[in-house]
């Protein structure tokens, strides 16, 4: 018994017959009729046959679709498991090794650092034009984590309040602040970088309906602004969402966690006062430092980006990378 006799039993199990089962393996009928012969050499009958010659009248029957025996039900749920074993074992390796090729880089990343990585990387490749990387972008911190974790990134960068995976290393690289994000046609917008809570009693604001985004705003005016309620006029699903009616809305402002990592096309960001702090940015790796030259020197790169802290802003404008 052999992986590609399994395909094969999986095939005529699935479409119950050997003609359609060879067809969508691009194999002859014989050679499936062969690889379902040395597997029930081995183990014993595993489809009942209608179609086989009668043996009372020695006359055959009309062809009928192939039926499981018990034993080949058996196999049937045994060998899914195993031909997903093999495809996943093939693809984590696959993975693993294009991770690991000489000279190439792999990040997994959340939206939100996208700018801080192109800018890292520019100044990267402006010192030695020899790394090759490759990011992925991904909304789910548990995702980044995993994709370090088993080798499948060099890095990971992501925002939360804490890591929790205690089995890989990262380092804290800073504080996600909160940010009141307006137009630029808004009155704010030339507010020189910072704005007073008070000045928020009667702006309108749009917010994400759900998740960490709604937390943060929720917690804001809890804690910050005492008796000023904000006027929520939309909610919308995601952060892009949010940002983009403020783009097209100059009317309207929204209440953000950030850091220099956002797009900065038509917005101004100002600074509000920072009680406390809810969420940090954090760079992964596994193993005690990151596993190739190339990829510590990148996490270099971000570390300086970090380092820097957010950017000068001037009156009206926003954020320079």
């Amino acid at each position: 018994m052999d992986l590609r006799e399994l395909v094969s039993f999986l095939a005529m199990a699935e479409h119950r017959g050997i003609g359609k089962a060879a067809a969508s393996l691009g194999l002859t009928q014989p050679a499936l009729s062969q690889h379902l012969e040395h597997l029930e050499r081995d183990l014993g009958d595993l489809f009942v046959r209608p179609g086989r010659p009668d043996s009372s009248h020695r006359r055959r029957r009309p062809l009928q679709p192939l039926v499981l025996t018990p034993a080949g039900m058996e196999l049937r749920v045994r060998a899914l498991r195993i031909v997903r074993e093999v495809e996943d074992a093939q693809n984590a390796v696959q993975k693993f090794f294009y991770a690991y090729s000489p000279g190439f880089v792999r990040i997994a990343i959340e939206r939100y650092f996208r700018h801080s990585v192109a800018v890292a990387i520019a100044a990267l490749l402006q010192k030695s034009g020899t790394v090759r990387v490759s990011i992925e972008e991904n909304n789910s911190t548990y995702a980044i984590d995993s994709l370090v974790y088993e080798g499948h990134a060099h890095l990971g960068l992501l925002m939360a309040a804490d890591v929790e995976d205690r089995r890989i290393a990262f380092e804290q690289l800073g504080p996600a602040p909160l940010q009141l994000i307006v137009n630029k046609k808004h009155r704010l917008a030339d507010a020189r970088g910072s704005v007073d809570v008070s000045e928020l009693a009667h702006e309108r604001f749009v917010r994400p309906a759900t998740g960490f985004a709604h937390s943060d705003f929720d917690k804001f005016f809890a804690k910050i602004t005492g008796t000023i309620a904000p006027q929520v006029v939309v909610e919308t699903d995601s952060e892009e969402s949010v940002l983009e009616h403020v783009r097209v809305c100059p009317s309207l402002v929204t209440l953000l966690a950030g850091w220099q990592h956002r797009e900065q096309r038509d917005l101004v960001f100002l600074d509000v006062p920072q009680p406390f702090r809810l969420r940090y940015a954090y760079l992964l790796w596994r193993g005690r430092e990151p596993a190739t030259e190339e990829a510590r020197r990148v996490a270099d790169a971000i570390r300086a980006q970090f380092r820097k802290g957010p950017p000068a802003r001037s009156s009206g404008s926003a954020p320079r990378g």
